[in-house]
């Protein structure tokens, strides 16, 4: 029962099935990890006035996570390719930073958008922790959390928290944000708060 949604009438035990893992990350990562608050179950969150660069965010925990921050009033700054720009735009991102240019010039463009307060990477590759390990550093140091669990070198100002995000809903400590995931916001957002990611076919 400590991970049991009742749904909505109408709604498909496969859409259902389809987006708990990945939005149980989304939360563990942007409000057990990063500090973010939840998004209002009713009406519109109040503009939080604060900035969170998600890189990926055409991937499906990408999709997700910038649609939860948008629904808690943060503003998005995200990476994809120019055919899913408008994609993304509709789902909430306000600026979107074309992941296809060269290393160097992707990280000056995603340092140029910022600073950021929360920075979160639902690639995990290497290669992008890297990436954004650089991001960190130019705007003076601090954490970004990533879905990567590789070990990588990053500079010493910089520190990447990582963990296994849908299990820390389940930790003891965090009972309260586990019953308001599961039993409130959940059942919601796979009948009308979240568009999930498209089909890959």
């Amino acid at each position: 029962e400590r991970v049991t949604s009742r749904l909505k009438p109408g709604t498909r035990l496969e859409d259902a099935a389809a987006l708990i893992g990945n939005l149980a990350t989304v939360v563990g990562a942007l409000n057990i990890v990063l500090g973010l608050e939840r998004p209002a179950l009713e009406g519109s969150s109040p503009a939080k006035g604060k900035k969170i660069f998600i890189y990926g965010g055409s991937s499906n925990v990408g999709i997700l996570a910038i649609q939860y921050a948008a629904l808690a009033g943060y503003t998005v700054i995200s990476t994809t390719s120019a055919p899913k720009r408008p994609f993304l735009e509709r789902l909430g991102a306000v600026q979107l930073i074309d992941r296809t240019l060269v290393a160097e010039e992707l990280a000056a463009q995603i340092i140029n958008e910022g600073p950021y307060d929360y920075i979160f990477d639902s690639i995990g590759t290497l290669e992008v922790t890297e990436l954004i390990g650089h991001v960190v550093a130019a705007q003076g140091g601090g954490t970004f959390c990533s879905t990567g669990r590789a070990p990588c070198v990053l500079p010493p100002n910089v520190t990447k928290l990582n963990d296994a995000f849908p299990a820390l809903l389940l930790d003891p400590g965090n009972d309260s944000i586990r019953r308001w995931f599961y039993e409130d916001f959940f059942p919601l957002a796979v009948s009308t708060l979240i568009t999930p990611p498209p089909s890959e076919k």
